[in-house]
């Protein structure tokens, strides 16, 4: 909470930023099992696959591509992006 207050954290972002991302900016990450999702300005949020936020970070362009070259993260298949937008629209709502 302090960090997001110091704007050190991007949280206020997390579900605008999913409810507008793109195929190409949701990911999967395997290691965790969760949806990340890439947005503007290098946030990167981190949600449960029930669209639920775990965190929220500004990361470097290089860090993020590491990431995927080095298989943790994948691009979402079609089904968990899917689900993933619907969990989201039902969150945004509520």
């Amino acid at each position: 909470m302090e960090r997001s207050e110091e704007n050190q954290r991007p949280t206020p972002k997390a579900y605008p930023d999913a409810g507008e991302a793109n195929d190409a900016s949701i990911l999967w990450d395997i290691d965790q099992s969760t949806i990340v999702v890439l947005g503007p300005k290098g946030r990167v949020h981190v949600f449960s696959p029930q669209a639920r936020h775990v965190t929220s970070v500004v990361m470097e362009r290089p860090a993020v591509e590491r990431r995927r070259q080095q298989g943790r993260w994948r691009l979402a298949e079609p089904e968990e992006r899917g689900e993933f937008r619907i969990q989201i629209k039902q969150m945004i709502k509520s």
